[in-house]
């Protein structure tokens, strides 16, 4: 997820994949992989990691928009149990300069403000 919540592209699509609900779902998922190996020539062809972005959007793009809200809402499922398993205590504070202690909980507490914004986003948003 991002700063403001929103999952990231491979995130989505990754919740895509496990979430087609039917032969449907699966065809528009493999379309954009199936074009990519038709154009090179090959069911053999290990894509070129430069190549990830565009064939993710492809992806997310092929699905139905129904689709897309499921796994959205899937994910923001998954944001609210893991705020549920984060815990809310803080450690005792450090006496003198920032420690390492001082960083982690700062970094705990920004990503439990994502998946808080993650948790509470709506789809399109």
């Amino acid at each position: 997820f991002d700063a403001i919540g929103k999952p990231s592209l491979p995130t989505m699509v990754l919740t895509l994949v496990l979430s087609c609900r039917g032969v449907e779902d699966v065809a528009r998922i493999i379309a954009p992989v199936r074009e990519l190996k038709s154009q090179k020539g090959s069911d053999d062809v290990i894509i070129d990691p430069l190549e990830y972005p565009d064939l993710l959007l492809k992806i997310y793009s092929a699905s139905a928009p129904e689709h897309q809200e499921l796994a959205f809402r899937v994910l923001r499922q998954a944001a609210s149990l893991a705020l549920q398993l984060v815990s809310t205590e803080q450690p005792e504070e450090a006496e003198g300069g920032v420690t390492f202690e001082d960083v982690a909980r700062d970094y705990c507490r920004e990503r439990r403000h994502i998946l808080q914004r993650a948790a509470l986003l709506g789809p399109g948003t």
